[in-house]
């Protein structure tokens, strides 16, 4: 799904309910080793690690023109 730049911008939502947008791959990497998700949000902090088991939804611009 990160390599696809026609599903960007990605929106998650994480358990905790905070939304992370992910506006182009570029943005985001997933860890080779804990498989963690590394974005590099455009504001605010410098990276978000997000472990998957916390993402409960996942939106892309494909689903939200459908």
């Amino acid at each position: 799904m990160l390599t696809n730049t026609k599903l960007f911008p990605i929106k998650l939502t994480l358990s905790s309910g905070e939304k992370v947008v992910i506006p182009h791959p570029d943005f985001a990497h997933r860890h080779p080793v804990t498989k963690d998700f590394v974005v590099y949000p455009e504001k605010g902090p410098l990276l978000i690690t997000i472990n998957p088991a916390q993402i409960v939804k996942i939106e892309t611009r494909r689903a939200a023109a459908a």
